[in-house]
């Protein structure tokens, strides 16, 4: 889904309510989540298709260190040029041969990465894109736990150019209803920073693009994103200091990556 860094307090099964600084997700898919991310990355980079941690996720890079404690999901971005070679015939097979299948979503122009085999994701009325899971293809359904795979425009000539996220109204951002949009410089470069036990790529200007999207104060603050709000799932933004800790966990131990020769 398209998300923000954080989600208001909801009862657990036992009927208690959560506090804001504990694990949203089971451990076993916090795990899954951080091999799917070191897999899938070690196979972008060796069949050139270029990516970089985004959303919440990468506020859990930077600030966290790995998968936020209050995330739901886990994204990626990618660069509209490259989205050929990802659904190379080849990168499928490859996934294939590492346990992940992939999965794309016309209405929305995004993907999803999720193990071979695994459960049908329950379809919620909170996420559009999960309501009619025949749009997956070539599934026609969604499994989980999935990275979310986000394309972005590529870059446009000139200095001041701006790259947006290619999608529709009902599904995602896009130029006519979100202000999420990267300045070139800031993705002049990328490096590399932990996530949890293994590592992640974030742009150069991550900060930047965070202190005009999420706010000033997105590195000492926990908050709903403003989609959250809009739905009525607002809540008291969090100091981080008040959290125990900050990572989900487990995030280890990762599985090496089958790699083509």
């Amino acid at each position: 889904s398209w998300s923000g860094e954080d989600r208001p307090e909801e009862p657990d099964s036992s009927g208690a309510v959560a506090s804001g600084g504990e694990q949203w997700l089971a451990p076993n898919i916090v795990l899954e989540y951080y091999r799917v991310l070191h897999v899938v990355g070690a196979l972008f980079d060796a069949f050139g298709v270029r990516w970089w941690v985004s959303h919440g996720s990468l506020i859990g890079a930077l600030r966290d260190g790995g998968l936020s404690k209050h995330a739901e999901d886990l994204e990626i971005d990618i660069p509209a040029a490259d989205v050929e070679k990802l659904q190379d015939s080849q990168v499928r097979a490859w996934l294939g041969r590492n346990g992940y299948e992939l999965s794309f979503d016309p209405r929305g122009r995004c993907f999803k990465i999720w193990p071979s085999g695994s459960e049908q994701t329950p379809e919620a009325n909170k996420d559009d894109q999960l309501v009619d899971q025949s749009w997956w293809l070539p599934q026609q359904r969604v499994g989980a736990p999935a990275l979310d795979v986000y394309v972005l425009e590529n870059p446009e000539e000139g200095q001041g150019a701006e790259r947006h996220y290619i999608s529709n109204d009902e599904f995602h951002c896009n130029k006519k209803v979100c202000t999420q949009k990267w300045r070139a410089a800031e993705l002049a470069s990328f490096y590399m920073v932990p996530f949890g036990d293994g590592q992640v790529r974030v742009p150069v200007g991550a900060p930047d693009y965070l202190s005009r999207v999420y706010g000033d104060d997105w590195n000492t603050t926990v908050r709903p994103h403003r989609w959250a709000a809009a739905h009525g799932e607002g809540f008291e933004a969090i100091p981080v200091s008040h959290l125990r800790s900050r990572a989900a966990e487990p995030s280890g131990p990762l599985l090496e990556p089958v790699l083509p020769p």
